[in-house]
Formats: structure tokens, C-alpha cells, sequence
């Protein structure tokens, strides 16, 4: 049997804590007091500029369907090449205001269960622009949208 040390943490506005697969919860939203034991936080105005990044150019559908990819990625934003740019947030704030309130409004839509137009991707490329990625040998191609093609593990 597992034993956990409980600690209680208030969250704020900006944050959602998700399960690491350790609670039996899936979900707590703000304002909650929870368990910081197997929770981490995320930070959606990052979420929004990663979508931002990665998909302003594919319209609204586009930055929609790279925000499923975060979701079906538990919101962990590692592996997405726009979370190392030095420019990030010049490059969010260099948009026009519909683009980034399309990505505020699409971070909404998922949070609150908005279906999933990916068929389940875990991944996404341009393969246009930079060729067929190695990482997507033995995934499953779901759909493509824009100039993005979405694979599942």
C-alpha cells in the first residue's frame, strides 16, 4: 500500500491542477483546496501562446485542433518546439487581437470538455515544410488539417 503525505495548496485564477495518474480524480479546477501530492499546475496563458505559435497561421480549426493535441497530452507542454522560443511572448503579443482571443476561446472550449476533432493525436507536423518527422514510424496518422498532419501514439 502507497502512503501519501497530504499537503493542501490554494490555487490561483491561472491554474488547473492535473492528475499525474496517482489520485483517483481526473480534474480539480480553481479555488479548491487539494492534494499538491501527484498534482502539477498549469499555466493557460502559456497553453494559449504555445497554440498561438504553433497554429495562428491555420486559422481558427488549425490552433483548435493543436489545442486537442495539448489536452490529449494531459496540457504537458514538452516536446512543442514553440516553448523554447526566446520570442515567445513577443510573438503571441505581435498577433492580431482575433488570434489571440480565438486561442483564449479555444483553451475554454477544451477545459470544459470540448470534443476532440483529432481522433486522439498525441502529435502534430507540418510535413509540407519540414518532411516526415522519425518520431512518427509506427504512429497512426488520424487526420489532417491545415497544413498539419496529426499522428496518435
Amino acid at each position: 500500500m502507497r502512503l501519501n503525505i497530504l499537503t493542501t495548496v490554494l490555487l490561483l485564477n491561472a491554474f488547473i491542477l492535473v492528475s499525474d495518474g496517482f489520485a483517483s480524480i481526473p480534474r480539480i479546477f480553481n479555488h479548491e483546496l487539494i492534494s499538491a501530492t501527484g498534482w502539477r499546475a498549469i499555466d493557460w496563458s502559456l497553453i494559449e501562446r504555445i497554440i498561438v505559435s504553433e497554429a495562428a497561421a491555420e486559422g481558427y480549426w488549425g490552433m483548435y485542433a493543436v489545442g486537442c493535441v495539448l489536452r490529449n497530452r494531459d496540457f504537458d507542454v514538452s516536446g512543442f518546439s514553440s516553448v523554447g522560443r526566446i520570442d515567445l511572448l513577443d510573438f503571441y503579443g505581435a498577433q492580431p487581437e482575433q488570434v489571440r482571443d480565438n486561442a483564449a476561446a479555444i483553451v475554454q472550449s477544451l477545459r470544459s470538455g470540448a470534443p476532440d476533432i483529432t481522433h486522439g493525436a498525441t502529435h502534430f507536423e507540418n510535413i509540407e515544410i519540414f518532411g516526415l518527422p522519425y518520431w512518427a514510424e509506427g504512429m497512426t496518422a488520424t487526420i489532417k488539417i491545415g497544413q498539419h498532419t496529426f499522428w496518435r501514439e
